[in-house]
């Protein structure tokens, strides 16, 4: 299992924008030419669609999309998203009330 950079939410809605206009989001993470780690998101055509700023520590969208060579070593990141929003659903079920006598408790 790769460790994707960035909080859960912030991931959730970055793939969420990328895939309005592309059918795939990929994440890559390499190496740039000062030998830093440099972790980007790439659409099945291997287009840079997104990348990580380090300073603001947030993912932003490239715009046009930079080519890059493929998709070869690069995650798909639909079970990823799939597994955060499972998630989400789970601890969102648990919190619910089933009976106004239960939420009357909580409060």
């Amino acid at each position: 299992m790769v460790e994707i950079i960035s909080s859960e939410e912030h991931l959730l809605r970055i793939v969420f924008l990328i895939l309005l206009n592309n059918h795939e989001a990929r994440y890559r993470r390499s190496i740039d030419a000062e030998g830093n780690d440099y972790h980007l998101i790439i659409n099945e055509h291997g287009d840079e669609v997104a990348e990580w700023d380090d300073q603001l520590c947030e993912w932003h969208l490239v715009i046009p999309p930079r080519k890059t060579r493929d998709t070869m070593n690069s995650i798909d990141l639909a079970p990823v998203v799939a597994r955060i929003e499972k998630q989400i659903l789970k601890m969102r079920t648990k919190t619910q009330c089933t009976s106004p006598a239960e939420c009357a408790k909580r409060l």
